[in-house]
């Protein structure tokens, strides 16, 4: 049914998240897509996010908690460890300027604070409410 298959998206970011830092960063955007999608069909936005959150935290906790529950310290550690730690810029897209131009001077702390704005500016570009947003009334972009 079309009501499970809508299930198996944040159940398979949840395991992915599970196993690869790398996918924790495409959560929060698309989270804020779906909010999106919602208000622009003048439905309400936020009921729907908390769902697919939620569905995707329990997918992340299943294979995590036996580590959590026998050292919460070493799997934070080791968890938080790779994203938290200095590390050398490495991969495909905008981190290429750094690696392959020497552009930026290899600093990741650049790439978190563009991440962060990023998402800051798609937040502000969130209708504040589905019946009141610009996306509902099918009049524009919320941010144009």
């Amino acid at each position: 049914s079309s009501r499970a298959s809508g299930r198996w998206g944040p159940v398979c970011l949840g395991l992915a998240c599970a196993i690869k830092q790398a996918a924790w960063f495409l959560v929060p955007f698309l989270l804020v897509a779906i909010g999106l999608e919602h208000a622009k069909a003048g439905r309400n936005w936020r009921r729907p996010c908390a769902r697919y959150a939620l569905l995707i935290a329990v997918a992340f906790l299943i294979p995590n908690l036996p580590f959590i529950l026998w050292n919460p310290r070493a799997w934070f550690a080791g968890s938080v460890g790779p994203i938290a730690v200095s590390l050398v810029p490495c991969g495909q897209g905008l981190v290429t300027l750094t690696t392959y131009l020497g552009l930026g001077g290899g600093h990741l702390v650049y790439y978190t604070i563009a991440a962060v704005l990023m998402m800051a500016a798609l937040l502000l570009c969130m209708p504040r409410g589905a019946s009141g947003s610009t996306l509902a009334k099918g009049s524009g972009q919320p941010c144009a």
